[in-house]
């Protein structure tokens, strides 16, 4: 696979944290213009990241079934749904609405991450498909420092709404370039409860797999506890206003950036090591 598909591929990890990441910035503007609480702004990240875990636990099964492009394509395709929700709920001034919208848009974005790491690691070398998964962390922290920073500058320019169309926007872009790639699945296979069961009891009973995922879990809260309180906090006690905070939150991604690259090159260089 070409180096540019294969970054292209990458891309699609950041579909749900970039739409989880884009409305924070708007928070404080959405909690004065709707007469909200602060807690009840925050719900706009919990709800999404709600719905980003239950999808997690259904795209195997799906791509399994549908095929890889075709579990992807069927995400992408929900996601769009709940940015439409949220748009017109925005629009009705609904805020029962737009968190329902925000909760099918997760469910649909978090195809992404399941699909991207199948279609990797079978489209690739084991260890190309490796050292190309190593730079999951980079397209995380691009798609969130961007977001914001896009986030910040619509909503203090414009109004907050129009992060739903850029959005949308995006999201039609990402489904149009699914058919840039070839599906990897060679047989189908039936949805069976009980196996979907067995296997996530196969699953929990790896003491290395648990201890891995709470680290993965815990580092993944904190970073959405950060972002859906941090720009209230940047309003109230530094007067920022959500460009600024937007543009803040660069020297974050920054740090990040820097990180997710000294993670991927100790990972090309020990490598050999574990396997």
């Amino acid at each position: 696979m070409h180096p540019v598909k294969v970054t292209l591929l990458l891309s699609y990890i950041s579909v749900a944290s970039g739409s989880a990441a884009i409305i924070t910035p708007a928070l404080p503007t959405i909690e004065h213009t709707w007469h909200l609480a602060a807690s009840q702004t925050e719900w706009l990240v919990s709800i999404f990241m709600l719905g980003y875990l239950i999808g997690q636990m259904l795209y195997g099964t799906l791509a399994n079934r549908l095929g890889r492009l075709g579990a992807l394509r069927t995400g992408l395709i929900v996601n769009l749904v709940g940015v439409a929700m949220c748009l017109i709920a925005s629009g009705y001034g609904s805020y029962l609405g737009l968190l329902l919208g925000r909760f099918v848009s997760a469910l649909g974005a978090s195809a992404g991450l399941s699909c991207t790491f199948m279609l990797l690691n079978e489209s690739l070398p084991e260890q190309r498909a490796r050292h190309a998964m190593s730079f999951a962390a980079v397209s995380f922290v691009l798609s969130i420092g961007l977001a914001t920073f896009v986030g910040g500058i619509v909503t203090h320019q414009g109004h907050w709404v129009d992060m739903f169309w850029i959005l949308g926007a995006y999201g039609v872009v990402m489904l149009a370039s699914t058919w840039l790639f070839t599906e990897t699945l060679t047989m189908p296979v039936a949805i069976s409860w009980r196996s979907i069961v067995r296997q996530y009891r196969q699953g929990f009973g790896s003491r290395s797999l648990c201890i891995y995922a709470l680290f993965v879990g815990l580092v993944t809260l904190a970073t959405y506890c950060y972002s859906a309180a941090a720009p209230g906090i940047a309003a109230r006690f530094l007067h920022m206003n959500a460009a600024q905070y937007g543009a803040a939150n660069l020297s974050n991604m920054a740090g990040m950036l820097v990180g997710a690259f000294i993670a991927a090159s100790l990972l090309k260089r020990t490598q050999g090591l574990w396997l």
